[in-house]
């Protein structure tokens, strides 16, 4: 059980979550299009195109 021993404002946390579940979700596009270019054997340069996105 989860106890919370002051105020919270809710929007904050309603912020904060979004905020990171954005940051998530660019991470994950960023694996995906690291291993889709090394899957496809592609050189570095196409490795550094997809990283500076």
């Amino acid at each position: 059980m989860l106890y919370i021993k002051e105020n919270i404002d809710l929007f904050d946390l309603y912020n904060t979550i979004s905020d990171l579940l954005s940051k998530y979700d660019r991470i994950m596009q960023s694996k995906q299009a690291l291993f889709s270019v090394l899957h496809a054997g592609n050189g570095l340069d196409d490795l550094c195109s997809i990283t500076k996105r």
